[in-house]
């Protein structure tokens, strides 16, 4: 006789079992448990989400987040792309140079002629980059500490 614990039922079950049952009975706890570290996993992920909304900021906040980063991200290479590509210009294929001047002589003059407005030009641009740091900072020891320190465990 043999005695084999049912996870799905939470009950043991006391008889001679086929080794081909033994072998289903192992197999679907391994899936039982796979299922059981799945749900966990996502219940840290909700976890760390819930934290995030609340210490960091809601979705709508780090999009905007996301959006100015991007926004610094424009400007910087617009404006220092042409220093870093003068160095090689002979490298660059005359068709892509004959594009790309004048649109980046273009996006340049709309930003400084003020044509082009983004949020972080009505801020300060160095504040605005170290709050998002900051954030972006606390963000990631959340998901640290409430989902990968924690994932299959």
């Amino acid at each position: 006789m043999k005695s084999v614990f049912n996870c799905e039922t939470k009950e043991t079950i006391i008889r001679e079992f086929t080794q081909e049952e033994l072998d289903q009975k192992a197999l679907d706890d391994a899936n039982y448990q796979i299922y059981l570290d799945s749900t966990k996993d996502e219940r840290n992920k909700q976890k760390a989400r819930e934290r995030i909304s609340t210490e960091v900021g809601d979705i709508y906040e780090l999009v905007d987040m996301v959006t100015r980063r991007l926004a610094i991200l424009e400007r910087y290479v617009i404006f220092t792309l042409p220093f870093l590509v003068s160095e090689d210009i002979a490298s660059i294929p005359s068709f892509i140079g004959s594009e790309f001047t004048p649109m980046i002589e273009t996006l340049q003059s709309n930003f400084i002629d003020g044509l082009v407005v983004d949020e972080i030009d009505l801020e300060d641009s160095v504040q605005v980059m170290q709050d998002i740091m900051t954030k972006q900072t606390k963000k990631s020891g959340i998901i640290k500490t409430e989902y990968l320190d924690k994932k299959g465990v």
